[in-house]
């Protein structure tokens, strides 16, 4: 399932891989959930122009990026929404600190959340959005 997973270079084809999966072995357990939402985080990473995003220490590393490089609009979005983002030039990256606790009783969170947490930055910070039509 793995390798499945790993090959597949776009959003239908992790579709016919969870299809796959589901006629074999039924409903796949939350890991093998986890792992193809990290290929969705892949995928939709390289559609953005990033080769790279991975943990780093208490961070998320997301490479090739630099924040002077994003629009003026999205640096203050990354300043409000992402406290402690910084730049690492020698990486050509922004890490940016990752959630460490829920805010039900003080645990790391669990990985599904922290999926969610990046799908959320690649939104919030790295796609480009909509031109707004003038009505």
């Amino acid at each position: 399932a793995y390798r499945m997973i790993a090959a597949a270079t776009d959003f239908a084809g992790l579709e016919d891989v969870l299809a796959e999966l589901v006629d074999r072995y039924g409903q796949p357990p939350a890991p093998v959930v986890n792992l193809l939402e990290v290929a969705r985080i892949r995928i939709r990473a390289r559609a953005l122009g990033l080769s790279d995003v991975a943990m780093m220490g208490n961070g998320i590393k997301f490479a090739p990026a630099a924040i002077a490089n994003l629009p003026d609009s999205r640096q203050l979005r990354l300043a409000r929404m992402y406290k402690g983002a910084a730049d690492k030039p020698a990486l050509d990256a922004i890490v940016i600190p990752k959630p460490q606790t829920s805010p039900i009783g003080g645990r790391d969170l669990v990985d599904e959340k922290i999926l969610e947490w990046v799908s959320g930055v690649l939104t919030n910070i790295f796609e480009v959005e909509a031109p707004r039509s003038k009505a």
